[in-house]
C-alpha cells in the first residue's frame, strides 16, 4: 500500500478579520524586513512533527508500507501531479493556519478518487468541518489511534472518526521516534522535537488541558537522547526547537534530561523552546540547560500587561509575575538567551492602553514578540464560559461547522466595545510600532493612538 502524508502549506490565516482589513495586514508585513523574515522562518518551521509520528506507527503496524512525504511549505510540486502518481491513500494533519490548504487538498484528493484521513490540532478544533468532507478523521492522539485505522483501511472499512477520551494521555515511552528520515533532504529552519505532553494549569483561554490532560507525560529521558542523535546524524548542525508547551515545566523530569545530555556530551547547538515566567526562578535548571548550547529562542506566555487581564486567564501563577516581567527579560537576556514574547489583546476588560504597554514592553527590553487577538477556541474553557452565558441570554446557537465559533468570537468582541476592523487596526498599528524597520526605537509611542 503507497501512502502520500502532506504537510500543507502554512498560509495566511484572516478567518475572523473582515476582508476589507486584509490589505492592512499585508502592508504593515511589506514594510518590515524583520517582519518578513520571521514570517517565512516560520513557514519554513512547519516539519509537521505530528505527521511524521504518524508516520512512524504507520510503519510499526505495516513495515511493508510504503510511505511518502511531500512538505508543500519546501517543494513545489503541483498537487494534482503529485496525487496522480499513484497512491492509495492522503493523510493529511497541521495546525489551523494550514486549515484551508487542508480543505482544497481533500478536493484535489477527491477527484483523483483518493481516500483521504486527517488528523492534528486543526482537526481536533473544527472536527464537524472535516466531517462533512466525507474523510476519516482522528480526533486524538496518533500514537493511540493510528493503528486502528491503518488496521481497518487495510480491510477496506474505514470509519468516519477515531475518538479517544479527551485527556486520557497515552504512556510517551511507547511514542516511536518520529520518521525524520521522510524529510531529510529538506532544509529547515529548525527541527522540532517533542519530550511532554499536557498541562495541569487549564488556562481558560488554552485548549491543552482538554486534548492533552491536565498533568505533565513526558518521554523516557534514553528515549528523548536516542531521538536528539537520530536527529543529529541527519542534520549535525541542526537548530533544535523543543516543541513542549513547558519544556521546564516538570524541573525534576527538565533536570534530569539536561544532566543526561551533559554525560552523553551532548552539544545542542542553537536551540529553542517555550516555558512560562516562572523559569526565571531556577538557576540550576536554567544553567544546566544553558551548558547545552545556544538557548537563542526562548518562547514566554506573557499574556498581557494588564492585571485585570492576567488574573482573568484562571491561572494565578501568572497574575503573581506582572511585576517581575522586567526583571525576568534582563536575567535571561544577561544569560544570553533570546526572549519571545507572547502576547494577547481582547479580553473582555481590555482597553486600547493595554496594548500600548505591551508595545512598550517589547521595544523596551528589545524583544521580539507576537500579539494574538483573543479568539474564544473550541475546547476550552473560555468557549464553554461564553456558550453557556450566550445560550443563557439568547436562543440556543444554531450548529454549524464554524457557525457557532464565528458566533462567539463575535460575543466577546463586542464585550470589548471594538468592531473587528477597529481590532485589526489596532493589531496592525501595534506591529507598525514594533517592526517598522525605519522607525526610530526610542521615538514615543504615546499618546498617539494606533488608528
Amino acid at each position: 500500500m503507497k501512502c502520500l502524508f502532506i504537510n500543507p502549506e502554512v498560509a495566511e490565516f484572516y478567518e475572523g478579520i473582515s476582508p476589507d482589513q486584509i490589505p492592512l495586514i499585508r502592508k504593515t508585513v511589506s514594510r518590515s524586513k524583520t517582519l518578513q523574515n520571521r514570517i517565512n522562518f516560520s513557514r519554513q518551521s512547519f516539519s509537521g512533527l505530528g505527521l511524521l509520528t504518524a508516520a512512524a506507527v504507520a510503519a510499526q503496524v505495516n513495515p511493508e508500507l510504503e510511505i511518502h512525504f511531500f512538505d508543500e511549505n519546501m517543494e513545489s510540486v503541483n498537487p494534482e501531479v503529485r496525487l496522480a502518481q499513484g497512491y492509495d491513500l492522503v493523510v493529511l494533519g497541521g495546525t489551523v493556519y494550514q486549515m484551508n490548504r487542508m480543505l482544497s487538498l481533500i478536493h484535489t484528493a477527491r477527484r483523483n478518487d483518493l481516500p483521504v484521513v486527517i488528523g492534528g490540532a486543526a482537526a481536533m478544533t473544527f472536527p464537524d468541518l472535516f466531517k462533512r468532507e466525507g474523510v476519516s478523521v482522528i480526533l486524538g492522539e496518533s500514537e493511540t489511534l493510528f493503528p486502528d485505522f491503518i488496521k481497518d483501511f487495510q480491510k477496506g472499512a474505514p470509519k468516519g472518526v477515531y475518538r479517544e477520551p479527551i485527556g486520557s494521555g497515552i504512556d510517551l515511552s511507547d511514542s516511536p521516534i518520529p520518521d525524520f528520515s521522510l524529510i531529510a533532504k529538506n532544509h529547515y529552519s529548525f527541527i522540532g522535537i517533542q519530550t511532554t505532553r499536557g498541562c495541569p494549569f487549564n488556562c481558560e483561554f488554552c485548549q491543552v488541558s482538554s486534548w492533552l490532560g491536565a498533568k505533565y507525560r513526558h518521554k523516557d529521558v534514553a528515549q528523548i537522547i536516542e531521538e536528539i542523535k537520530t536527529v543529529k546524524s541527519i542534520w549535525p548542525n541542526a537548530f533544535f526547537f523543543f516543541y513542549d508547551d513547558n519544556l521546564f515545566a516538570d524541573r525534576h523530569f527538565g533536570t534530569a534530561l539536561f544532566e543526561a545530555m551533559a554525560s552523553e556530551d551532548i552539544c545542542l547547538g542553537r536551540w529553542g523552546t517555550n516555558s512560562d515566567a516562572s523559569i526565571f526562578r531556577e538557576d540550576r535548571l536554567l544553567d544546566l540547560a544553558l551548558g547545552r548550547g545556544r538557548l537563542d529562542y526562548l518562547g514566554i506566555g506573557f499574556e498581557s500587561m494588564s492585571q485585570d487581564s492576567l488574573e482573568s486567564i484562571g491561572n494565578p501563577g501568572k497574575a503573581g509575575l506582572l511585576e517581575s516581567y522586567g526583571d525576568i527579560v534582563v536575567k535571561m537576556k544577561k544569560k544570553g538567551v533570546g526572549v519571545f514574547g507572547y502576547f494577547m489583546f481582547g479580553f473582555e476588560n481590555s482597553r486600547p492602553q493595554d496594548l500600548s504597554e505591551i508595545v512598550d514592553f517589547i521595544r523596551a527590553h528589545d524583544i521580539n514578540g507576537q500579539i494574538s487577538q483573543l479568539v474564544p477556541m473550541p475546547g476550552t474553557a473560555l468557549y464553554q464560559r461564553l456558550l453557556l452565558e450566550y445560550e443563557g441570554k439568547f436562543d440556543k446557537i444554531k450548529k454549524g461547522p464554524l457557525g457557532e465559533w464565528r458566533l462567539l468570537r463575535n460575543y466577546l468582541l463586542g464585550k470589548t466595545g471594538m468592531s473587528q476592523a477597529e481590532m485589526t487596526k489596532l493589531l496592525a498599528g501595534a506591529y507598525t510600532h514594533i517592526y517598522d524597520d525605519a522607525r526610530p526605537a526610542n521615538e514615543d509611542l504615546l499618546p498617539a493612538p494606533f488608528i
